[in-house]
Protein backbone atom coordinates (compact mmCIF):
# COMPACT_ATOMS: atom_id res chain seq x y z
CA UNK A 1 0.00 0.00 0.00
CA UNK A 2 1.77 3.11 -0.85
CA UNK A 3 2.05 6.24 1.00
CA UNK A 4 1.86 10.06 0.38
CA UNK A 5 1.08 13.24 2.25
CA UNK A 6 -2.53 13.38 3.28
CA UNK A 7 -5.33 11.14 4.90
CA UNK A 8 -6.53 8.12 3.59
CA UNK A 9 -8.60 8.23 0.73
CA UNK A 10 -12.26 6.09 1.21
CA UNK A 11 -13.01 3.64 -1.39
CA UNK A 12 -16.00 2.11 -2.71
CA UNK A 13 -16.45 -1.72 -2.64
CA UNK A 14 -15.16 -2.09 -6.11
CA UNK A 15 -11.38 -0.20 -4.62
CA UNK A 16 -12.99 2.93 -6.75
CA UNK A 17 -11.75 6.48 -4.96
CA UNK A 18 -14.47 7.96 -3.96
CA UNK A 19 -12.22 11.25 -2.09
CA UNK A 20 -10.46 13.65 -4.54
CA UNK A 21 -7.32 12.42 -6.24
CA UNK A 22 -5.30 13.98 -4.03
CA UNK A 23 -5.79 12.34 -0.85
CA UNK A 24 -3.74 8.64 -0.34
CA UNK A 25 -5.37 5.62 -2.40
CA UNK A 26 -6.81 2.86 -0.24
CA UNK A 27 -8.07 -0.11 -1.38
CA UNK A 28 -10.45 -1.78 1.12
CA UNK A 29 -9.44 -5.46 1.44
CA UNK A 30 -13.07 -6.57 1.80
CA UNK A 31 -15.71 -4.08 2.38
CA UNK A 32 -19.05 -4.22 4.53
CA UNK A 33 -22.53 -4.46 3.39
CA UNK A 34 -24.42 -1.96 5.55
CA UNK A 35 -28.14 -2.05 5.94
CA UNK A 36 -27.87 1.20 7.13
CA UNK A 37 -25.34 4.23 7.17
CA UNK A 38 -22.63 3.43 8.97
CA UNK A 39 -22.48 5.45 12.45
CA UNK A 40 -20.11 8.66 12.71
CA UNK A 41 -16.57 7.99 14.46
CA UNK A 42 -15.31 10.28 16.98
CA UNK A 43 -11.76 10.33 17.88
CA UNK A 44 -9.72 11.69 21.10
CA UNK A 45 -6.05 11.67 22.25
CA UNK A 46 -6.11 10.29 25.80
CA UNK A 47 -2.64 9.83 28.70
CA UNK A 48 -1.63 6.75 29.62
CA UNK A 49 0.58 5.23 32.91
CA UNK A 50 3.36 5.74 31.31
CA UNK A 51 5.14 9.18 30.58
CA UNK A 52 4.74 11.38 27.15
CA UNK A 53 2.92 7.81 26.11
CA UNK A 54 -0.89 8.46 24.21
CA UNK A 55 -3.76 6.10 23.57
CA UNK A 56 -5.90 7.29 20.49
CA UNK A 57 -9.58 5.80 21.42
CA UNK A 58 -12.30 5.80 19.05
CA UNK A 59 -16.36 5.62 19.78
CA UNK A 60 -19.22 5.77 17.32
CA UNK A 61 -22.79 7.59 17.99
CA UNK A 62 -25.12 4.37 17.22
CA UNK A 63 -24.80 0.84 17.11
CA UNK A 64 -22.16 -0.45 13.88
CA UNK A 65 -24.28 -3.71 12.36
CA UNK A 66 -22.24 -5.24 10.19
CA UNK A 67 -18.44 -4.49 11.28
CA UNK A 68 -16.33 -2.92 8.19
CA UNK A 69 -12.89 -1.67 7.32
CA UNK A 70 -11.72 1.63 9.33
CA UNK A 71 -9.45 3.90 7.88
CA UNK A 72 -8.25 7.39 8.89
CA UNK A 73 -6.09 10.20 8.98
CA UNK A 74 -5.78 12.36 12.22
CA UNK A 75 -3.21 15.02 12.93
CA UNK A 76 -1.92 15.57 16.58
CA UNK A 77 -0.63 19.51 17.49
CA UNK A 78 2.06 20.55 20.34
CA UNK A 79 4.25 23.71 21.01
CA UNK A 80 7.25 23.66 18.13
CA UNK A 81 9.20 25.17 21.47
CA UNK A 82 9.53 22.47 23.87
CA UNK A 83 10.42 20.17 21.06
CA UNK A 84 9.84 16.91 20.96
CA UNK A 85 8.87 13.81 17.86
CA UNK A 86 7.28 10.76 17.72
CA UNK A 87 9.41 7.36 17.11
CA UNK A 88 8.15 5.24 14.89
CA UNK A 89 8.77 2.13 16.70
CA UNK A 90 6.35 3.38 19.06
CA UNK A 91 3.47 3.12 16.56
CA UNK A 92 1.22 0.66 17.56
CA UNK A 93 -2.55 -0.25 16.78
CA UNK A 94 -4.90 -2.66 18.58
CA UNK A 95 -6.98 -5.54 17.51
CA UNK A 96 -4.41 -6.56 14.82
CA UNK A 97 -7.16 -4.73 12.73
CA UNK A 98 -5.26 -1.87 11.23
CA UNK A 99 -1.76 -0.52 10.91
CA UNK A 100 -0.78 3.12 12.42
CA UNK A 101 1.76 4.25 10.20
CA UNK A 102 3.04 8.26 9.85
CA UNK A 103 2.70 9.92 6.43
CA UNK A 104 6.48 10.22 5.76
CA UNK A 105 6.57 14.43 6.54
CA UNK A 106 7.37 13.44 10.29
CA UNK A 107 7.11 16.78 12.58
CA UNK A 108 6.37 19.64 10.24
CA UNK A 109 6.99 22.87 12.25
CA UNK A 110 4.73 25.63 11.24
CA UNK A 111 4.98 28.70 13.08
CA UNK A 112 4.95 28.21 16.96
CA UNK A 113 2.88 24.66 16.56
CA UNK A 114 4.75 21.64 16.24
CA UNK A 115 2.59 18.91 13.78
CA UNK A 116 2.46 15.20 13.39
CA UNK A 117 0.56 13.27 10.71
CA UNK A 118 -1.08 9.68 11.57
CA UNK A 119 -2.58 7.34 9.17
CA UNK A 120 -4.78 4.61 10.41
CA UNK A 121 -4.66 1.55 7.76
CA UNK A 122 -7.51 -1.43 7.87
CA UNK A 123 -6.14 -4.99 7.61
CA UNK A 124 -9.12 -6.67 8.71
CA UNK A 125 -12.72 -5.91 8.91
CA UNK A 126 -14.04 -4.91 12.79
CA UNK A 127 -15.86 -7.69 14.22
CA UNK A 128 -17.60 -8.34 16.93
CA UNK A 129 -14.75 -9.65 18.69
CA UNK A 130 -13.08 -6.04 18.19
CA UNK A 131 -15.43 -3.55 17.65
CA UNK A 132 -16.21 0.37 18.10
CA UNK A 133 -18.52 1.22 20.77
CA UNK A 134 -20.34 4.26 22.14
CA UNK A 135 -17.52 3.94 24.79
CA UNK A 136 -14.10 5.76 23.90
CA UNK A 137 -12.36 2.28 22.95
CA UNK A 138 -8.17 2.11 22.01
CA UNK A 139 -7.62 1.44 18.50
CA UNK A 140 -3.69 3.17 18.49
CA UNK A 141 -1.07 4.40 20.43
CA UNK A 142 2.23 5.86 19.89
CA UNK A 143 4.71 7.57 22.54
CA UNK A 144 6.78 11.30 21.99
CA UNK A 145 10.37 11.98 22.91
CA UNK A 146 12.75 14.17 23.07
CA UNK A 147 11.24 17.26 24.37
CA UNK A 148 12.89 19.80 26.11
CA UNK A 149 10.03 21.72 27.90
CA UNK A 150 6.51 21.27 28.70
CA UNK A 151 3.63 21.69 26.16
CA UNK A 152 -0.13 20.72 25.51
CA UNK A 153 -0.40 17.76 22.70
CA UNK A 154 -4.09 17.19 21.03
CA UNK A 155 -5.58 15.94 18.07
CA UNK A 156 -6.45 19.52 15.94
CA UNK A 157 -8.34 20.36 12.54
CA UNK A 158 -6.88 23.70 11.98
CA UNK A 159 -5.80 26.42 9.15
CA UNK A 160 -2.69 24.51 8.72
CA UNK A 161 -4.04 21.13 8.91
CA UNK A 162 -6.99 22.19 6.71
CA UNK A 163 -4.45 23.57 4.37
CA UNK A 164 -2.22 20.71 4.05
CA UNK A 165 -5.07 18.19 3.61
CA UNK A 166 -4.68 16.98 7.33
CA UNK A 167 -7.55 17.34 8.95
CA UNK A 168 -9.08 14.43 10.55
CA UNK A 169 -10.83 11.93 8.51
CA UNK A 170 -12.32 8.31 9.01
CA UNK A 171 -14.19 6.06 6.60
CA UNK A 172 -15.91 2.42 7.27
CA UNK A 173 -16.23 -0.09 4.43
CA UNK A 174 -15.44 2.79 2.41
CA UNK A 175 -18.25 5.68 3.31
CA UNK A 176 -16.56 8.80 5.04
CA UNK A 177 -17.69 9.06 8.89
CA UNK A 178 -16.28 11.19 10.55
CA UNK A 179 -17.53 12.73 13.57
CA UNK A 180 -15.91 14.69 16.63
CA UNK A 181 -12.41 15.21 17.98
CA UNK A 182 -13.82 14.77 21.93
CA UNK A 183 -10.86 14.84 24.14
CA UNK A 184 -9.22 17.91 25.31
CA UNK A 185 -5.56 18.33 25.63
CA UNK A 186 -3.03 16.73 27.09
CA UNK A 187 0.09 16.97 28.42
CA UNK A 188 3.85 16.10 27.43
CA UNK A 189 7.52 17.28 28.13
CA UNK A 190 8.82 18.37 31.11
CA UNK A 191 10.42 21.45 32.93
CA UNK A 192 13.57 21.57 34.68
CA UNK A 193 14.02 20.44 38.25
CA UNK A 194 13.77 23.55 40.55
CA UNK A 195 16.16 24.73 43.11
CA UNK A 196 15.17 24.90 46.50
CA UNK A 197 18.30 26.44 47.18
CA UNK A 198 20.61 26.17 50.78
CA UNK A 199 19.60 26.74 54.21
CA UNK A 200 22.27 28.12 57.09
CA UNK A 201 22.22 26.70 60.14
CA UNK A 202 19.27 26.28 61.98
CA UNK A 203 18.05 25.85 65.71
CA UNK A 204 14.25 24.37 67.15
CA UNK A 205 14.89 28.17 69.05
CA UNK A 206 14.26 29.88 65.86
CA UNK A 207 10.73 31.75 65.04
CA UNK A 208 9.06 30.35 61.86
CA UNK A 209 10.92 31.56 58.48
CA UNK A 210 9.79 32.53 54.94
CA UNK A 211 10.56 29.57 52.31
CA UNK A 212 12.13 30.53 48.70
CA UNK A 213 12.92 28.42 45.58
CA UNK A 214 13.87 29.17 42.21
CA UNK A 215 11.73 29.59 39.92
CA UNK A 216 9.48 31.72 42.00
CA UNK A 217 5.70 30.54 42.26
CA UNK A 218 6.50 26.70 43.47
CA UNK A 219 4.55 25.18 46.01
CA UNK A 220 6.36 23.81 49.44
CA UNK A 221 5.33 21.03 51.70
CA UNK A 222 6.48 18.62 54.38
CA UNK A 223 6.63 18.34 58.10
CA UNK A 224 6.75 22.08 59.35
CA UNK A 225 5.59 23.67 56.27
CA UNK A 226 2.96 26.26 56.49
CA UNK A 227 0.84 28.70 54.33
CA UNK A 228 -0.54 28.41 50.32
CA UNK A 229 2.19 30.99 49.50
CA UNK A 230 4.58 32.71 50.75
CA UNK A 231 5.07 29.10 52.49
CA UNK A 232 6.79 29.38 56.06
CA UNK A 233 9.06 26.78 58.06
CA UNK A 234 9.19 26.34 61.33
CA UNK A 235 12.23 24.74 62.95
CA UNK A 236 10.85 23.87 66.27
CA UNK A 237 10.21 20.28 64.00
CA UNK A 238 13.88 19.37 63.61
CA UNK A 239 15.14 18.35 60.93
CA UNK A 240 13.11 17.75 57.84
CA UNK A 241 13.16 17.09 54.41
CA UNK A 242 11.29 19.36 52.35
CA UNK A 243 9.59 19.03 48.93
CA UNK A 244 9.85 21.82 46.14
CA UNK A 245 6.92 21.27 43.66
CA UNK A 246 7.04 23.68 40.53
CA UNK A 247 4.27 23.03 37.89
CA UNK A 248 4.41 24.70 34.22
CA UNK A 249 2.12 24.61 31.50
CA UNK A 250 0.52 21.55 33.49
CA UNK A 251 4.29 19.73 33.79
CA UNK A 252 5.49 19.36 37.13
CA UNK A 253 9.08 18.67 38.47
CA UNK A 254 10.08 18.41 42.11
CA UNK A 255 13.21 19.07 44.07
CA UNK A 256 14.02 17.92 48.09
CA UNK A 257 16.59 19.62 50.36
CA UNK A 258 17.14 18.69 53.57
CA UNK A 259 17.03 21.32 56.40
CA UNK A 260 19.22 20.27 58.66
CA UNK A 261 17.89 21.78 62.82
CA UNK A 262 20.38 21.50 65.54
CA UNK A 263 18.01 20.81 68.59
CA UNK A 264 18.22 23.84 71.73
CA UNK A 265 19.11 22.62 74.56
CA UNK A 266 18.30 24.61 77.53
CA UNK A 267 20.85 27.22 79.64
CA UNK A 268 20.09 28.60 83.09
CA UNK A 269 22.24 32.11 83.84
CA UNK A 270 24.70 32.36 86.38
CA UNK A 271 24.53 35.98 87.63
CA UNK A 272 26.74 35.06 90.64
CA UNK A 273 29.36 33.29 88.65
CA UNK A 274 29.85 30.26 90.89
CA UNK A 275 29.62 27.95 88.09
CA UNK A 276 25.19 27.19 89.29
CA UNK A 277 22.83 28.23 86.59
CA UNK A 278 18.98 30.01 87.88
CA UNK A 279 16.39 27.20 87.46
CA UNK A 280 13.91 29.80 86.85
CA UNK A 281 16.03 31.50 84.02
CA UNK A 282 16.07 28.61 81.38
CA UNK A 283 16.39 29.89 77.52
CA UNK A 284 16.49 27.38 74.70
CA UNK A 285 19.58 28.03 72.32
CA UNK A 286 21.81 26.00 70.23
CA UNK A 287 24.79 27.35 71.45
CA UNK A 288 25.38 28.33 74.99
CA UNK A 289 24.99 32.21 75.38
CA UNK A 290 27.63 34.06 77.49
CA UNK A 291 26.62 34.45 81.45
CA UNK A 292 24.70 31.11 80.91
CA UNK A 293 25.47 27.55 82.09
CA UNK A 294 23.91 23.73 81.59
CA UNK A 295 23.56 23.36 85.21
CA UNK A 296 20.42 24.64 86.54
CA UNK A 297 21.12 23.56 90.93
CA UNK A 298 21.78 27.51 91.89
CA UNK A 299 19.06 27.87 94.87
CA UNK A 300 20.44 31.18 95.27
CA UNK A 301 21.36 32.67 91.54
CA UNK A 302 22.71 35.89 93.34
CA UNK A 303 25.06 34.41 95.86
CA UNK A 304 28.43 32.69 95.09
CA UNK A 305 27.18 29.31 96.36
CA UNK A 306 24.19 27.68 96.77
CA UNK A 307 22.05 26.37 99.91
CA UNK A 308 24.44 24.81 102.71
CA UNK A 309 27.91 25.97 101.06
CA UNK A 310 30.19 27.45 103.86
CA UNK A 311 30.35 31.34 103.74
CA UNK A 312 31.24 34.49 106.07
CA UNK A 313 28.59 36.57 107.36
CA UNK A 314 30.67 39.16 108.38
CA UNK A 315 29.91 38.61 112.05
CA UNK A 316 32.87 37.73 114.82
CA UNK A 317 30.11 36.79 117.23
CA UNK A 318 29.09 33.42 114.74
CA UNK A 319 30.63 30.57 114.31
CA UNK A 320 29.80 28.12 111.30
CA UNK A 321 28.63 30.35 108.63
CA UNK A 322 26.36 28.99 106.08
CA UNK A 323 24.05 29.89 103.23
CA UNK A 324 20.47 29.16 104.49
CA UNK A 325 17.58 28.36 102.75
CA UNK A 326 16.56 32.02 102.51
CA UNK A 327 19.74 32.59 100.42
CA UNK A 328 21.40 34.47 103.22
CA UNK A 329 24.89 33.81 104.93
CA UNK A 330 24.38 33.26 108.45
CA UNK A 331 25.87 31.52 111.31
CA UNK A 332 25.47 30.70 114.84
CA UNK A 333 25.05 33.01 117.43
CA UNK A 334 27.82 31.56 120.18
CA UNK A 335 26.62 32.76 123.42
CA UNK A 336 27.73 30.27 125.95
CA UNK A 337 25.95 32.08 129.13
CA UNK A 338 22.95 32.94 126.80
CA UNK A 339 22.72 36.23 128.58
CA UNK A 340 22.54 37.50 124.92
CA UNK A 341 25.89 39.17 124.16
CA UNK A 342 28.15 36.76 122.34
CA UNK A 343 31.25 35.24 123.45
CA UNK A 344 33.45 37.51 121.39
CA UNK A 345 32.07 40.65 123.59
CA UNK A 346 31.09 39.36 126.68
CA UNK A 347 33.26 39.94 129.53
CA UNK A 348 31.84 37.36 131.51
CA UNK A 349 31.01 34.44 128.96
CA UNK A 350 30.08 32.00 131.77
CA UNK A 351 27.57 34.47 133.57
CA UNK A 352 24.81 35.83 132.24
CA UNK A 353 25.27 39.52 131.92
CA UNK A 354 28.17 41.55 132.01
CA UNK A 355 30.60 43.18 135.00
CA UNK A 356 27.95 45.91 136.69
CA UNK A 357 25.08 44.30 135.39
CA UNK A 358 22.31 43.43 137.87
CA UNK A 359 22.05 40.04 138.64
CA UNK A 360 19.99 37.59 141.28
CA UNK A 361 22.74 36.31 143.73
CA UNK A 362 19.64 33.83 144.83
CA UNK A 363 19.57 35.40 148.09
CA UNK A 364 16.27 36.86 148.77
CA UNK A 365 17.57 39.28 151.54
CA UNK A 366 19.83 41.16 149.27
CA UNK A 367 18.91 43.91 146.97
CA UNK A 368 21.26 45.69 144.50
CA UNK A 369 22.67 42.34 143.16
CA UNK A 370 25.49 43.16 140.17
CA UNK A 371 27.97 41.11 138.79
CA UNK A 372 31.36 42.06 140.41
CA UNK A 373 34.85 41.96 138.95
CA UNK A 374 35.39 38.78 139.09
CA UNK A 375 32.19 38.00 137.23
CA UNK A 376 29.99 36.97 140.96
CA UNK A 377 26.52 37.76 141.31
CA UNK A 378 26.51 39.87 144.98
CA UNK A 379 24.37 42.26 147.07
CA UNK A 380 23.55 43.61 150.02
CA UNK A 381 20.51 43.49 152.59
CA UNK A 382 18.12 46.72 151.98
CA UNK A 383 15.31 47.50 153.85
CA UNK A 384 11.79 46.27 152.89
CA UNK A 385 9.22 48.50 151.15
CA UNK A 386 7.66 49.20 154.94
CA UNK A 387 11.42 50.29 155.91
CA UNK A 388 11.76 46.81 157.93
CA UNK A 389 15.40 46.13 157.38
CA UNK A 390 15.29 42.63 155.64
CA UNK A 391 11.69 42.90 156.22
CA UNK A 392 9.18 40.91 153.85
CA UNK A 393 7.48 43.69 152.10
CA UNK A 394 9.65 43.28 149.08
CA UNK A 395 8.48 44.16 145.39
CA UNK A 396 6.46 40.84 143.80
CA UNK A 397 5.02 40.27 147.04
CA UNK A 398 1.75 40.45 148.07
CA UNK A 399 -0.04 44.24 149.42
CA UNK A 400 -3.24 45.69 149.85
CA UNK A 401 -4.13 48.61 147.84
CA UNK A 402 -7.41 48.82 149.88
CA UNK A 403 -9.34 49.51 145.80
CA UNK A 404 -11.69 47.06 145.20
CA UNK A 405 -11.86 47.64 141.83
CA UNK A 406 -8.34 45.96 142.01
CA UNK A 407 -6.81 42.14 142.25
CA UNK A 408 -3.68 40.75 142.59
CA UNK A 409 -2.33 43.45 145.10
CA UNK A 410 1.60 43.57 144.72
CA UNK A 411 4.78 45.76 145.66
CA UNK A 412 6.50 47.51 142.72
CA UNK A 413 10.24 47.91 142.29
CA UNK A 414 9.41 51.61 143.59
CA UNK A 415 7.34 49.97 146.85
CA UNK A 416 4.30 51.21 145.68
CA UNK A 417 1.49 48.54 146.73
CA UNK A 418 -0.51 48.27 143.06
CA UNK A 419 -3.44 45.93 141.77
CA UNK A 420 -4.54 44.96 138.54
CA UNK A 421 -8.41 46.26 137.44
CA UNK A 422 -10.74 43.48 137.55
CA UNK A 423 -12.96 43.28 134.44
CA UNK A 424 -16.33 42.15 133.93
CA UNK A 425 -15.81 38.91 134.11
CA UNK A 426 -14.03 38.85 137.71
CA UNK A 427 -10.91 38.03 136.36
CA UNK A 428 -7.94 40.51 137.94
CA UNK A 429 -5.90 42.38 134.93
CA UNK A 430 -8.23 40.67 132.43
CA UNK A 431 -9.70 41.87 128.63
CA UNK A 432 -13.33 41.23 129.03
CA UNK A 433 -15.37 44.18 128.29
CA UNK A 434 -19.39 44.99 127.84
CA UNK A 435 -19.38 44.85 124.18
CA UNK A 436 -21.93 46.66 121.99
CA UNK A 437 -24.87 44.40 122.65
CA UNK A 438 -24.33 45.16 126.30
CA UNK A 439 -22.84 41.28 127.15
CA UNK A 440 -19.61 41.13 129.06
CA UNK A 441 -17.81 39.25 126.27
CA UNK A 442 -13.84 38.39 125.04
CA UNK A 443 -11.30 37.63 127.70
CA UNK A 444 -11.57 34.90 129.55
CA UNK A 445 -15.30 34.46 128.76
CA UNK A 446 -15.46 33.10 125.69
CA UNK A 447 -17.82 35.35 124.50
CA UNK A 448 -16.84 37.04 120.86
CA UNK A 449 -17.71 40.50 121.10
CA UNK A 450 -19.86 42.16 118.57
CA UNK A 451 -21.07 39.71 116.90
CA UNK A 452 -21.98 40.12 113.17
CA UNK A 453 -22.20 36.67 111.84
CA UNK A 454 -23.65 37.92 108.30
CA UNK A 455 -20.49 40.62 107.63
CA UNK A 456 -23.11 43.12 106.47
CA UNK A 457 -21.75 45.40 109.12
CA UNK A 458 -24.88 45.74 111.29
CA UNK A 459 -24.13 43.59 114.93
CA UNK A 460 -26.48 40.49 115.28
CA UNK A 461 -28.32 41.54 118.46
CA UNK A 462 -29.21 44.92 116.14
CA UNK A 463 -29.91 42.63 112.66
CA UNK A 464 -33.01 41.97 111.51
CA UNK A 465 -31.52 38.82 109.45
CA UNK A 466 -28.70 38.06 111.48
CA UNK A 467 -28.10 35.31 109.24
CA UNK A 468 -27.76 36.72 106.02
CA UNK A 469 -26.05 39.89 104.87
CA UNK A 470 -28.96 42.91 104.61
CA UNK A 471 -26.87 46.31 105.40
CA UNK A 472 -29.84 48.36 104.25
CA UNK A 473 -32.03 45.81 106.98
CA UNK A 474 -34.76 46.37 104.53
CA UNK A 475 -38.26 44.91 105.88
CA UNK A 476 -40.88 45.23 103.65
CA UNK A 477 -43.87 44.36 105.84
CA UNK A 478 -42.45 45.78 109.09
CA UNK A 479 -43.05 42.89 111.00
CA UNK A 480 -39.69 42.97 112.08
CA UNK A 481 -37.77 40.26 110.32
CA UNK A 482 -35.41 41.52 107.62
CA UNK A 483 -36.64 40.31 103.89
CA UNK A 484 -33.83 38.37 103.20
CA UNK A 485 -34.59 36.36 106.14
CA UNK A 486 -38.38 36.45 105.90
CA UNK A 487 -40.39 33.73 104.27
CA UNK A 488 -43.44 36.10 103.67
CA UNK A 489 -41.76 39.56 102.81
CA UNK A 490 -44.66 40.60 101.51
CA UNK A 491 -47.47 40.33 104.59
CA UNK A 492 -46.39 40.75 108.37
CA UNK A 493 -45.49 37.49 110.03
CA UNK A 494 -43.02 37.97 112.84
CA UNK A 495 -43.40 34.12 114.10
CA UNK A 496 -42.82 33.29 110.59
CA UNK A 497 -45.34 30.55 110.72
CA UNK A 498 -45.24 27.95 108.02
CA UNK A 499 -47.09 24.82 108.83
CA UNK A 500 -46.38 22.98 105.60
CA UNK A 501 -43.17 23.88 105.79
CA UNK A 502 -42.77 24.78 102.53
CA UNK A 503 -40.74 27.83 103.05
CA UNK A 504 -43.41 30.35 102.70
CA UNK A 505 -44.97 31.62 104.94
CA UNK A 506 -48.74 30.53 106.53
CA UNK A 507 -49.66 34.12 105.59
CA UNK A 508 -48.24 34.28 102.20
CA UNK A 509 -48.89 30.40 101.03
CA UNK A 510 -50.59 30.68 97.50
CA UNK A 511 -53.61 33.04 97.15
CA UNK A 512 -56.25 33.59 94.49
CA UNK A 513 -56.82 36.95 93.48
CA UNK A 514 -58.53 38.56 90.18
CA UNK A 515 -61.93 37.59 88.43
CA UNK A 516 -62.59 36.42 84.99
CA UNK A 517 -66.23 36.27 83.23
CA UNK A 518 -66.14 32.40 85.30
CA UNK A 519 -65.35 33.98 88.69
CA UNK A 520 -61.94 33.62 90.05
CA UNK A 521 -59.21 32.16 88.23
CA UNK A 522 -57.26 29.28 90.23
CA UNK A 523 -53.68 28.29 88.63
CA UNK A 524 -51.61 25.62 89.34
CA UNK A 525 -47.87 26.36 90.11
CA UNK A 526 -45.36 23.79 90.33
CA UNK A 527 -42.67 23.33 91.69
CA UNK A 528 -42.80 25.79 94.78
CA UNK A 529 -40.11 26.31 95.96
CA UNK A 530 -38.13 26.17 92.33
CA UNK A 531 -34.43 25.79 91.35
CA UNK A 532 -35.59 28.00 88.28
CA UNK A 533 -38.34 26.17 85.82
CA UNK A 534 -41.96 26.96 87.12
CA UNK A 535 -44.80 25.23 85.40
CA UNK A 536 -48.72 27.20 85.14
CA UNK A 537 -51.37 24.74 84.75
CA UNK A 538 -54.96 26.01 83.82
CA UNK A 539 -54.15 29.40 82.72
CA UNK A 540 -56.96 31.69 81.91
CA UNK A 541 -58.10 31.90 78.46
CA UNK A 542 -57.26 35.89 78.87
CA UNK A 543 -54.01 35.45 80.19
CA UNK A 544 -51.74 37.68 78.43
CA UNK A 545 -48.30 38.44 80.93
CA UNK A 546 -46.61 37.42 83.71
CA UNK A 547 -44.94 39.83 85.71
CA UNK A 548 -42.42 38.38 89.04
CA UNK A 549 -41.66 40.94 91.65
CA UNK A 550 -38.82 40.82 94.14
CA UNK A 551 -40.04 41.77 98.09
CA UNK A 552 -38.85 45.21 97.38
CA UNK A 553 -41.65 45.79 95.09
CA UNK A 554 -39.27 45.85 91.95
CA UNK A 555 -39.97 43.94 88.78
CA UNK A 556 -37.49 40.60 88.15
CA UNK A 557 -39.46 39.31 84.95
CA UNK A 558 -41.51 40.10 82.84
CA UNK A 559 -42.97 37.93 80.03
CA UNK A 560 -45.79 36.37 78.00
CA UNK A 561 -48.00 34.48 79.95
CA UNK A 562 -47.49 30.64 79.07
CA UNK A 563 -47.38 27.26 80.38
CA UNK A 564 -43.84 27.04 81.85
CA UNK A 565 -41.18 29.93 82.87
CA UNK A 566 -37.19 29.87 83.19
CA UNK A 567 -36.69 32.18 86.24
CA UNK A 568 -32.75 30.15 87.15
CA UNK A 569 -31.49 33.46 86.39
CA UNK A 570 -33.44 34.74 90.11
CA UNK A 571 -30.93 34.83 93.02
CA UNK A 572 -32.77 33.01 95.49
CA UNK A 573 -35.23 34.47 97.10
CA UNK A 574 -39.25 34.93 97.66
CA UNK A 575 -41.00 36.70 95.23
CA UNK A 576 -44.71 36.97 93.86
CA UNK A 577 -45.98 36.25 91.09
CA UNK A 578 -48.82 37.59 89.10
CA UNK A 579 -50.68 36.88 85.97
CA UNK A 580 -52.76 39.87 84.60
CA UNK A 581 -54.73 40.16 81.33
CA UNK A 582 -54.68 43.22 78.57
CA UNK A 583 -55.92 45.46 80.76
CA UNK A 584 -53.16 44.53 83.10
CA UNK A 585 -55.89 43.65 85.31
CA UNK A 586 -54.70 40.85 88.09
CA UNK A 587 -55.79 37.24 87.28
CA UNK A 588 -53.78 35.29 89.84
CA UNK A 589 -51.20 36.20 92.33
CA UNK A 590 -48.74 33.78 94.79
CA UNK A 591 -45.79 33.92 96.43
CA UNK A 592 -42.94 32.16 94.65
CA UNK A 593 -39.90 30.40 96.64
CA UNK A 594 -36.70 30.05 94.20
CA UNK A 595 -33.81 27.98 95.95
Amino acid sequence: MARRSGRLGACSSEGKVIRKASFLTVFALGSGVFAQTPPLVNIGLYPTAVTDSFEVRASIDAVLDPQGLLNGTFTIRWDAAAGGTVPLSSLAADCNRYILTDNVDGVVVDGAFAYYTFNLVAIQALSPTCPLTTTPEPIAGFRMTGFTGCTSVNVVNDAFTAANNKDYFISIGGVERTGAIVSAAVTAGTIPAPDPGTFPSLCTDMQPFQLAGTPAGGVWSGTGVAGSGPYTFDPAVGTQTLTYTVTTNGCSNSAQVVVQVDIASLWYADLDLDGLGDPNSGVLACIQPSGFVADMSDACPLLFGTVGDPCDDGDPCTVNDVIDGACGCAGTFEDGDNDGICDASDDCPSVAGQQGDSCDDGDPLTVGDVIDANCTCAGTLPDDCLGVPGGPALPGTPCDDNDPLTGDDTWSAICQCEGLLIDCNGDAGGAAFIDGCGVCAGGNTGVVPDPDGDGDGVLDCDDNCAALANADQADGDGDGVGDPCDNCPFDANPLQEDVDGDGVGDVCDPIITGMSGQGPQRVGMSPNPTDGLVRLDDLPAEASRVVVYAASGAVVFDGQAVAQLDLSHLPPAVYRLRITDREGATLFSAPLLVH
